[in-house]
């Protein structure tokens, strides 16, 4: 048996989970999956030596992170103040490796790099470049990796670009745009920045980079996700500078990934960690090594409990950050669960909590003309009162409608819109707290804080069922109703409704309910920047569990007005 995989949510609209399929939970970092299961290939590479922007730590950071990339089992090269030659050369003998060995790939790099018309670059040692047009001549273009990357087919490939460095060739020449240029993940791939596109990252004061620092730190945690790797360190960063650095990920992955999957390879990473830290300053390391034990025996204590009381702890720490939702309490819960039932609810209140403490926002890159990505749009609604939206509810074979409705905004607060005096209620990213239909025991997180293709979440909820006579399945008595969804954005299409034409995310999820374990699909088509309401939402549960076939329920909106929009 098997859970709802990678490749099912990217397959996308049409699919029909397989019903041998277990709960998504079982899918949660334990011993139920160690992930892919592959030969392990890096490189690694670290420019500090340039003759007009020198870099303290990228030298140091290529060091240490290949050091540990073999402890990880990665057989890994490292090149340090490379030239665009040597650049080439060991690219090309990279990708070589991986497809020979259909190896998952490892790629690092820190030091200097640019964007120019929304390509990215490598700067190598010895680049000559006096104007922007140097630039694709004497720098390496990432564009040309990644294209031999997917020509590789290697199952995964696993990119980091600690290069988002400010001023990379002096007073000399001006890029056009700092930083790097937002790029979508090739499938199989999760693509890394120090900090957001169009952004520049720190250098760091100590012997690494801000970013690389807490990439390391992160990188040993067992039994973590590689998702959760990279969540954790985009928030430890951000905490860290303020918000003057975030960094961003692009993810096409199909499959798991853990850079340590299990207790043995723990135990055997522990030691060569032990050995590598025989060097380090005495006093540095008992704290370090203490910490990662504690969180590595969190993990390990984790993972033996069954799904129910894995849902049961994660619960339990929600409601007691939802009683006391401080700056504090919202990160504990983040750093615990980066992928949780309830994360995506947890990062946009930290997002509002930050901003009344006075953070202020990076500004984005805009994506308007990038042809490399479909763009990122914030998931927090624009509700304001008066808004009001018409919608029917159809059919999903026959698209009879069996009933058309409006709903007007009549409240708005800090973190909840109210929809006709009460009758439902909605958290910041639409997400239901109070339903017409369900009576929800916890809360239902189909909506995330953010949207950009490739994003995946979960939501795992319980509802409270009246009972009574059904027409499918004969009388059904009180009780509370288990329901798991995985969730991914899977593209970003044109949609016309009675409503007008969008450029929408699709978003699919496949999951169980009930305790029978009752297939579920969901589809919804939302644009964020221009409506707060999903435009088109589709609710499939029976599958061939219920005699007949399937249940496909349709939302479609036809009429709206909305004051406030991106």
């Amino acid at each position: 048996m098997s859970h709802i995989t990678r490749r099912e949510l990217l397959k996308g609209a049409g699919a029909v989970v397989a019903t041998a399929a277990v709960h998504p939970m079982l899918h949660a970092a334990s011993g139920d999956s160690k992930g892919i299961d592959a030969s392990r290939v890096g490189l690694v590479i670290g420019n500090s030596k340039y003759t007009d922007s020198p870099l303290s730590n990228p030298v140091n950071d290529a060091n240490a992170i290949a050091q540990l990339s073999e402890v990880m089992g990665f057989k890994t090269q490292c090149l340090l103040n490379a030239s665009l030659k040597d650049i080439s050369a060991a690219v090309e003998a990279y990708v070589d490796e991986l497809q020979r060995q259909k190896a998952v790939g490892f790629f690092y790099y820190a030091g200097h790099g640019v964007q120019l018309g929304w390509r990215n670059y490598i700067v190598p040692i010895g680049a000559n470049i006096d104007r922007l047009d140097d630039v694709p001549k004497q720098a390496y273009e990432l564009n040309i990796m990644l294209a031999a990357l997917t020509k590789a087919k290697n199952p995964m490939n696993i990119i980091i670009l600690d290069a988002c460095r400010d001023n990379p060739f002096g007073k000399r020449v001006l890029p056009e745009q700092k930083g790097l240029s937002q790029f979508d993940a090739p499938i199989g791939s999760l693509l890394s920045y120090a900090t957001s596109p169009g952004n520049t990252a720190s250098d760091g004061s100590g012997a690494n980079g801000l970013f690389t620092e807490n990439l390391l730190r992160e990188m040993k945690v067992p039994l973590t996700k590689i998702e959760d790797v990279f969540k954790r360190v985009r928030l430890n960063v951000r905490l860290q500078s303020k918000g003057g650095q975030i960094p961003w990920e692009s993810t096409s992955l199909e499959d798991d990934f853990y850079f340590i999957a299990d207790e043995a390879q723990f135990k055997q990473a522990e030691r060569a960690l032990a050995q590598a830290n025989a060097n380090k300053a005495a006093e540095a390391v008992p704290q370090e090594t203490g910490t990662l034990l504690a969180r590595a025996e969190a993990e390990f204590s984790l993972a033996k409990q069954s799904v129910e009381q894995r849902i049961q702890t994660e619960l339990s720490a929600w409601e007691q950050t939802l009683a006391n939702p401080s700056v504090a309490a919202l990160e504990g819960y983040l750093k615990r669960y980066p992928s949780g039932a309830y994360s995506e609810i947890a990062a946009a209140r930290l997002d509002a909590l930050l901003a009344k403490a006075g953070e202020k926002k990076l500004a984005v890159q805009s994506t308007d003309n990038n042809p490399y990505t479909k763009g990122t749009a914030s998931g927090v609604t624009r509700y304001t009162v008066g808004d009001q939206f018409t919608y029917t509810d159809n059919d999903g074979y026959t698209n009879i409608v069996e009933g058309t409705y409006t709903e007007v905004v009549t409240s708005v607060s800090d973190t909840q819109t109210v929809f006709d005096d009460g009758a439902r209620i909605v958290d910041m990213l639409g997400n239901e707290e109070k339903s017409k239909s369900n009576n929800f025991v916890s809360i239902a997180q189909f909506y995330p804080n953010s949207y950009e293709l490739g994003k995946t979440w979960r939501t795992n909820f319980r509802y409270w069922s009246p009972g009574g006579w059904t027409g499918r399945s004969g009388f059904q008595p009180a009780r509370t109703i288990k329901v798991a969804v995985d969730l991914k954005v899977v593209a970003r299409e044109s949609i016309t409704t009675k409503a007008g034409t969008f450029n929408a995310f699709k978003i699919v999820g496949y999951g169980f309910r009930g305790n029978s374990g009752t297939t579920v699909e969901v589809r919804y088509w939302i644009d964020p920047e221009r409506c707060s309401y999903p435009l088109r939402y589709e609710w499939n549960d029976g599958g061939s569990n219920v005699p007949g076939g399937k249940n496909l329920k349709r939302k479609e909106l036809v009429a709206f007005r909305q004051r406030a929009t991106g």
